[in-house]
């Protein structure tokens, strides 16, 4: 299994046509007062979902709302569901057609709601989870959804049973290592079998698991050769009976503890032990520093050749989301986001107290590596979206063809699209477009806030979000939540 970005022969046309045009061509809104805002699920040329809880209840229990719309917005279906008080969303994952949806609440329990776009309604299994445990890395195969958990320091796989809605797990533990030094980097489904990639202190392993939560053969120590590098971050696949793992690294001594990464690395291993691992630091890449002012980057240059002639290596650490690697013919690319935690001090009348603001976001990185390894190309593009996110957010959509990368993201009001050429990595084409604006000639958004964009199908986008709109000829306003289809000619 590898995982892949969808393809679109005619995005190459956008690409290379000399003049860009972005037209708001659909458009659909919702009244704010009406629900909470909701979650946008493309599913190509089938349509998109947007699902929500409403703020009228039901037999005093919550209403979650499926609307179905078509390629022009126009809606197909709905379908609503009455779930527990306190859920929330919390993530979606879709298999064979089918779109899932995971509802949680404040105690142990989850919902998984399926939406079968062929018959417009939706089907739910209920079970029991973990209050204070998180929920990530989601695969699944026909009747299990798989994920990594983190509960008090304890690692552990998850499994849910759609057929039942029962939950199990499977805890990491080893020998003579805490509980707190054990991390589940990745999960994927090869070959019908769980592969979980399990950082214990400085080392990392494959496991595989069955969907019964139990391992199957030996765990392979990957790293047992490395001395130096410590891995922080992975994405698994597999392709022509290689697995192929990429993401990032530290050469710290608390690198079994710590999120902070010094470069990347590229590597291949037969299911046992690395067939090769490649480390680069992230101020070898060639143009890595880029986002920074000249300053900067002369500054960069001198503490590597002050270290250099120490005979050191000179390394920046930062803290990177990193995207799943992608194969795209021959070669792989990685993606990265550059990232930091600010802070905010308030006065409370008896002093100040600090307390988390969002993560800032400096640039986003993209490599090009071949099948051994070896570093192709890279280029960086400095992002500083307004938006502070609470969690790590990956802002940018990648999109693949043979001659071009495509890269896009949302920044406030406006959608900022770069294009790299797929030999060379030079950006050939660097641009934005409107894309909060109405499709009503007398209508002026006032204000867009929580804008997100995605690609959809063919040339065209989605952008959703809160707006207010202001109508001239009405003198009207009014608070919406908006999916705006974009064409791209």
């Amino acid at each position: 299994m590898i995982r892949l970005l969808s393809l679109s022969i005619a995005l190459v046309a956008i690409c290379l046509a000399p003049s860009i045009q972005a037209q708001v061509v659909a458009r659909v809104e919702t009244p704010r007062n009406i629900d909470n805002g909701g979650y946008i699920i493309p599913m190509g040329e089938r349509g998109v979902l947007r699902q929500s809880f409403l703020k009228k209840k039901e037999k005093n229990k919550p209403v979650f709302k499926t609307m179905h719309f078509d390629t022009d917005l126009k809606l197909v279906h709905s379908d609503s569901v009455i779930v527990e008080r306190n859920m929330s969303f919390d993530d979606t994952i879709s298999h064979n057609g089918i779109y899932y949806c995971i509802l949680r609440d404040n105690r142990d329990n989850f919902t998984v709601v399926g939406y079968n776009p062929s018959t417009g309604h939706n089907s739910t299994v209920s079970g029991k989870f973990r209050k204070k445990a998180s929920m990530r890395n989601l695969v699944m195969n026909d009747n299990y959804i798989v994920f990594s958990s983190t509960e008090k320091k304890l690692d552990r796989l998850g499994i849910i049973n759609l057929n039942t809605g029962e939950c199990r797990y499977t805890d990491m533990h080893f020998k003579d290592i805490r509980d707190q030094y054990i991390y589940i980097l990745d999960n994927v489904i090869i070959d019908g079998k769980i592969h979980a990639l399990v950082r214990f202190g400085a080392d990392v392993v494959l496991m595989k698991l069955d969907f019964d939560g139990t391992f199957v053969g030996l765990p392979a120590i990957l790293t047992a050769n490395l001395t130096n590098h410590h891995i922080l971050t992975a994405s698994l696949s597999k392709a022509g009976g290689q697995y192929f793992v990429t993401g990032t690294y530290t050469d710290k001594e608390r690198g079994d503890a710590t999120k902070i990464a010094q470069g990347i690395y590229f590597g291949q291993f037969n299911g046992e032990t690395f067939t090769f691992i490649k480390f680069y630091n992230f101020l070898d890449l060639k143009n890595f520093t880029q986002y920074m002012s000249e300053k900067g980057q002369e500054k960069i240059e001198r503490n590597k050749e002050k270290a250099k002639k120490k005979g050191k290596t000179f390394s920046k650490e930062y803290y990177i989301a990193s995207h799943d690697i992608v194969e795209q013919g021959d070669n792989y690319y990685y993606i990265g986001e550059a990232y930091f935690p600010t802070y905010s001090s308030i006065y409370t009348g008896r002093g100040f107290i600090t307390q988390f603001a969002g993560f800032s976001y400096t640039h986003a990185f993209i490599v090009k590596f071949d099948r051994e390894g070896n570093i192709i190309w890279d280029n960086c593009f400095p992002i500083k979206p307004k938006r502070l996110p609470f969690y790590v957010k990956r802002f940018i959509n990648t999109l693949y063809t043979s001659n071009q990368v495509n890269a896009l993201y949302v920044d406030d009001n406006k959608l900022i699209f770069k294009t790299f050429d797929a030999s060379t990595g030079s950006i050939i084409k660097d641009r934005s477009e409107e894309a909060m604006e109405t499709d009503v000639e007398s209508e002026k958004v006032n204000k867009s806030k929580n804008a997100d964009a995605e690609y959809w199908f063919g040339n065209n986008f989605l952008i959703f979000g809160d707006q207010q709109v202001k109508n001239d000829a009405e003198k009207s306003r009014r608070e919406v939540y908006f999916i705006n289809k974009l064409t791209v000619k």
